[in-house]
């Protein structure tokens, strides 16, 4: 068992910046990362049994959530209940009066747990093909980084708080040389800039997917987390995780 939680964990860098708020949910090293249509309540409190620190919601969608059957069908994806705590709430999305709207609805139904959702987070990493029809995702990140910085400054000015922020979770640009490496880094500052306080780094590109997946490029994460140091914002490493060994060989590489 704990060899499958290893293989959906992201880890803190060693050397990112802790703000105030990474310090009040305890600075954790291991995070459960999101997954589609997995991370429901039931798993994240067994990762949390298992060290996770800091676990994401499944990834919802938030043209869905923010729409006439939105109640039904964030019912159907989103539970919460004492002690799944810290908790990020994961959206995919392009538009940011839609996303806000999802993400509005979703910290309503969270009620009395609303606190439990420390983090708002937008999906800029998912390389699925119905990303791009939905305009999200990686997708998102390389065609239309405006929006996707458009999102992130209407979540910042909707919904932050000194105890819940909003995050993004990315990947490398392709072909993921050294000058989209560059390029991904510049993008995160934007982000940073517009108020993402900590950024998920995917040490692949959209076009590293499924049987193309290929090895994970740390010392790409490791790039991106030097240029966003100075923001006073939080790098988590993502990718290439499949024990407890790679987690101790991706701390020391990024």
């Amino acid at each position: 068992m704990r060899r499958l939680i290893a293989a959906m964990v992201m880890l803190t860098t060693a050397r990112a910046v802790s703000t105030a708020w990474w310090r009040s949910i305890g600075a954790p090293k291991y995070i459960c990362a999101p997954m589609v249509d997995q991370s429901e309540l039931a798993f994240r409190e067994l990762s949390r049994r298992y060290g996770a620190g800091l676990c994401y919601t499944p990834m919802l969608h938030a043209g869905l959530a923010a729409g006439d059957s939105g109640i039904q069908y964030l019912e159907r994806q989103f539970t919460t209940r004492r002690g799944d705590w810290p908790l990020a709430a994961q959206f995919a999305g392009h538009d940011a009066s839609v996303v806000c709207r999802a993400a509005e609805r979703t910290l309503h139904l969270a009620g009395d747990n609303v606190d439990n959702v420390v983090a708002l987070d937008l999906n800029l990493g998912c390389p699925q093909q119905i990303a791009r029809r939905g305009r999200y995702g990686a997708w998102l990140w390389e065609r239309d980084a405006d929006a996707a910085v458009g999102v992130i400054r209407a979540l910042r000015t909707q919904f932050a708080t000194d105890e819940r922020v909003v995050t993004a979770k990315v990947r490398i640009l392709p072909p993921g040389d050294e000058n989209a490496v560059r390029e991904t880094a510049d993008r995160c500052l934007r982000l940073a800039d517009a108020g993402a306080s900590l950024i998920c780094v995917h040490g692949r590109t959209r076009e590293q997917n499924k049987q193309l997946s290929g090895a994970a490029n740390w010392a790409s994460i490791k790039a991106v987390r030097e240029a966003l140091a100075a923001r006073d914002v939080v790098t988590i490493a993502n990718g290439g995780i499949g024990d407890l060994g790679d987690v101790v060989a991706a701390a020391e590489a990024t």
